[in-house]
């Protein structure tokens, strides 16, 4: 129609994410964007990935050791999938002003290790696990303490929103509609260990700069 000024297609996705002031350097989403793009690869690997990446304590005691880390990369089935890349997403957009590539990524291995490490060891009755859910609880935790370090309002209310969530599941029934839903165990465990290895990732590197600044 005359007199009508079109605005290109990319402004329309553009403009919505600058009025929420989403983090959207490269250094910020870059980390969170491979993250799901590589959790839908695996996932459309189908049998390649199923047969030779999910922790397996089976696997792990014959030499697999790298299953420590993949495993946290897999997902049940398409639900699990998608909750776990919402997660991905909704910390970036929480958190992702803190984000870092090298940081984000270093950060995952590490909560993804303790995560299944501590589940080898404190959990004999979990024989396999797939799933981020264990790492963003350590993303999470750790974004929380970066905000009370930053004096972010609300940095206070997600940590102790995030560790009730995790007293809570150590103490209730498990979620069997979750659990129906994913077609997995919900490994609560994983998400305590998750939560305890991003503030102590936290400690450690609050540990590190402040002993640099009073060298410096």
């Amino acid at each position: 129609m005359a007199g009508t000024t079109r605005v290109p297609c990319h402004h329309n996705l553009v403009v919505p994410l600058i009025m929420f002031n989403l983090p959207l350097q490269k250094q910020q989403y870059y980390g969170p964007l491979i993250t799901i793009v590589a959790a839908f690869v695996l996932f459309f690997l189908g049998s390649v990935a199923e047969s030779h990446l999910p922790f397996s304590r089976s696997g792990v005691e014959n030499g697999e050791w790298w299953r420590f880390i993949t495993g946290n990369w897999l997902h049940s089935n398409v639900y699990h999938l998608l909750l776990n890349c919402a997660g991905v997403f909704l910390l970036w957009a929480l958190h992702g002003d803190y984000y870092r590539i090298g940081q984000y990524f270093l950060m995952l291995t590490l909560y993804s290790l303790m995560v299944t490490v501590c589940l080898y060891h404190y959990d004999p009755s979990m024989t396999s696990y797939v799933g981020l859910s264990g790492a963003l609880h350590g993303l999470f935790t750790w974004g929380a303490l970066q905000d009370i370090k930053s004096k972010t309002k609300g940095g206070w209310l997600l940590l102790i929103g995030v560790w009730l969530k995790i007293i809570h599941e150590q103490f209730s029934a498990p979620n069997e509609s979750l659990a129906s839903l994913i077609d997995a165990r919900v490994a609560i465990d994983a998400h305590l260990y998750g939560a305890m290895a991003g503030m102590l990732w936290f400690v450690i590197v609050t540990l590190i700069n402040f002993r640099t600044k009073r060298e410096d």
